[in-house]
């Protein structure tokens, strides 16, 4: 179920870790994943996000640190379509390069 929840903390962070990670897509929503964490939805995958980080973003935003962005990018999973978008566009780099 969706949730405004921190929204403006979640969207913060979000941008901060397009920042360190220029794959990762735009903001769509979020939601609980489970009672510690969200779980945003992005215009091409997913991130997961400790309430608490959006928390400290929304209301403490000096206290997150560029090393905890970097650890919430790194949860960064491309959807499905956008994954196999990826591996049609390397299969036709490969056989490009083979000369194929």
């Amino acid at each position: 179920m969706k949730t405004a929840t921190y929204k403006k903390g979640v969207q913060e962070i979000v941008s901060r870790a397009q920042e360190i990670n220029p794959q990762i897509g735009s903001y769509q929503d979020h939601r609980p994943s489970g009672p510690d964490h969200f779980q945003i939805t992005l215009s091409n995958g997913t991130l997961i996000l400790p309430r608490l980080v959006a928390q400290n973003q929304q209301e403490f935003p000096d206290q997150v640190s560029r090393d905890w962005v970097a650890e919430i990018a790194n949860t960064f999973e491309k959807g499905a379509s956008e994954a196999r978008q990826q591996t049609v566009f390397e299969r036709f780099l490969n056989r490009f390069k083979s000369g194929k």
